[in-house]
């Protein structure tokens, strides 16, 4: 998260040594103590707990009133604690349950009676029971962090929220954290033994849904307000349309299905709108994609996503989307009008089984939908926002001898390598579907994929680690692979940035028992300039783990598996 982790890390140990652990109150504007936000529980330092005033007269989806609706944590920080995301403990002994509100409407929480709380109920609540947290504080910590730093321009995006032995005396542990909703810009920092943080991970191998084929009535001139003044392009051309969604960590899924026939324009000035997609699952954003006049749909590049085409999603900040309706996330869907054309040098959209050719290479999503909190040590990586373990990715397709094909791709968070000493290691293992390949030079390349660096869509390659040996048709074979890249030379231009290998090896097992044969990094040790690393214009940066060999052909496709991404 832009480095903010660290400097509150070094702002929270200060601070721990003027408090007994028992007294932990919010440290600053964007660093919070679970135990301090468990209203109802154990005083002093936990809040009073809320009380119903009007209960529900009856089992099931009911609504009750709450008699006001603000927690006053012992430092002063007053909010309202209800959300579709927090669970509620509501009443006493044998009539007490847990459960997770579906509506609240709560928008005068200081005033009697003007909060409401819908959800399902299992027992039947009267004037006067208590309401407290379901999950010990932490739901409404991780909210609160969330919330106050997407809602001001003066805090950095992005919180920590911090539990500890406080927390767990409460009633917190393991399976209360697994099932908090997590976001991209909060992360853990545990206390209880060891110090270590919690970060969202990929819990499924169930990527993103490919969106709904456009049609001329959710994309087009004069669509959701695009008018005929304001942009640069033709009526009278054709253009190819797709959409994708992205995930909470910025990870993106596959396009939507080609489209060109758009509603009809006149002119060279015209504006394209496109409408908001329907929510889908784990989705919180969109990017559109639009190839140049008379173009293809292989080449649709990426739309700069700004502010200025749409409402952007803030439940992430690592790939610049429109917002997409997520009611988990309480966030509704915006349109989008893209006013500038696209440009040849800016990233291609992602496909999950299209593949690459030697002038366009076809990412593979990495978009999941669902995440939950995992502990990842002190991993600068995952907690600058990068989606440091990976799912097992889809089988890239079987190509032809030289022609690439993209085994996985990696969002990189803005500014995460804007700096010079910057090194990022990326390992893994890809496997052969089955046997049949008879190359004998296999390549594993990392390619930077970011707009102003990249050429007619293909990115730049960064690295490429190599490995002579024949593959063998019986088996099917493995491969184990590690590379860093280290950045030489920042740049704050599109083609400013310089990376060098600074380590890569790559080892090849033709099955059980079959000795590996290894290779290095094969690129200069000079490193590969005119990289875009600034980030500006709403474009996303990407790096491609890349699957190529130069002699025979290929019979089965490959699985690239135990992703993991470091920064160091």
């Amino acid at each position: 998260m832009k480095h903010l982790i660290r400097t509150l890390l070094f702002a929270v140990l200060a601070t721990l040594s003027a408090f007994p652990q028992a007294n932990l109150q919010p440290l600053s504007g964007n660093a919070y103590i679970a135990s301090s936000y468990n209203y109802g529980g154990t005083r002093p330092y936990a809040p009073d707990p809320l009380y119903i005033d009007v209960g529900n007269g009856s089992t099931g989806a009911s609504t009750i009133t709450v008699r006001f609706g603000t927690i006053h944590t012992q430092t002063g920080d007053n909010f309202m604690p209800f959300n579709v995301n927090a669970p509620i403990t509501v009443g006493t002994s044998a009539n007490v349950e847990t459960i997770t509100p579906t509506t609240v409407a709560c928008t005068t929480p200081d005033q009697l009676d003007t909060c409401f709380v819908t959800a399902t109920f299992a027992n039947v609540h009267g004037k006067g029971e208590p309401i407290v947290s379901g999950s010990f504080g932490l739901q409404e910590a991780i909210n609160r962090a969330y919330n106050a730093a997407s809602q001001s321009t003066s805090i950095p995006a992005g919180g920590v929220v911090i539990i500890d032995q406080a927390w767990v005396n409460a009633g917190g542990a393991n399976s209360t954290i697994t099932a908090a909703t997590p976001y991209q810009t909060v992360a853990l920092l545990d206390r209880r033994f060891a110090e270590k943080y919690w970060t969202p991970t990929q819990t499924v191998a169930t990527l993103l849904a490919a969106p709904t084929t456009l049609t001329a009535t959710t994309v087009g001139f004069g669509i959701n307000g695009a008018n005929t003044t304001g942009g640069t392009y033709t009526g009278t051309s054709t253009y190819h349309y797709c959409i994708a969604y992205v995930d909470i960590m910025g990870n993106e899924g596959p396009c939507s299905a080609d489209f060109s026939a758009a509603t009809a324009g006149t002119g060279s000035t015209n504006q394209i709108g496109f409408s908001a997609p329907a929510a889908s699952a784990g989705a919180v954003g969109y990017i559109p994609y639009i190839s140049l006049a008379s173009g293809t749909y292989n080449l649709t590049y990426q739309v700069p996503v700004t502010s200025t085409i749409c409402t952007l999603t803030k439940i992430e900040t690592v790939t610049p989307a429109c917002a997409v309706a997520n009611t988990t996330y309480n966030q509704t869907g915006s349109a989008a009008i893209v006013s500038a054309l696209t440009v040849n040098t800016a990233p291609l959209h992602l496909l999950a089984t299209t593949a690459s050719t030697t002038a366009a290479y076809i990412g593979t999503p990495s978009g999941r939908t669902t995440y939950a909190y995992a502990p990842h040590g002190l991993s600068q990586a995952a907690t600058e926002g990068w989606t440091s373990v990976q799912q097992a990715y889809t089988i890239a397709p079987a190509t032809a001898t030289t022609v690439p094909s993209v085994i996985a791709t990696i969002p990189v968070p803005q500014n995460s390598l804007g700096l010079i000493g910057r090194t990022v290691r990326i390992c893994g293992k890809a496997q052969e579907a089955t046997a049949g390949s008879t190359a004998t030079v296999q390549n594993f390349e990392f390619l930077w994929d970011a707009a102003g660096s990249n050429t007619t869509g293909a990115p730049v390659i960064i690295g490429q680690l190599q490995v002579t040996a024949t593959l063998v048709t019986s088996n099917a074979d493995n491969w184990s692979f590690c590379w860093a890249g280290t950045v030489s030379v920042a740049g704050t231009t599109v083609t400013g940035g310089t990376i060098v290998p600074s380590q890569g090896q790559l080892c090849a097992s033709y099955g059980a028992g079959v000795l590996s044969n290894c290779g290095p990094d094969v690129l200069s040790s000079a490193g590969t300039g005119s990289l875009n690393l600034a980030v500006a214009g709403g474009n996303t940066q990407r790096i491609h783990v890349v699957w190529l060999h130069t002699t025979n052909t290929d019979a089965n496709g490959v699985t690239m598996q135990g992703l993991t991404v470091e920064v160091l």
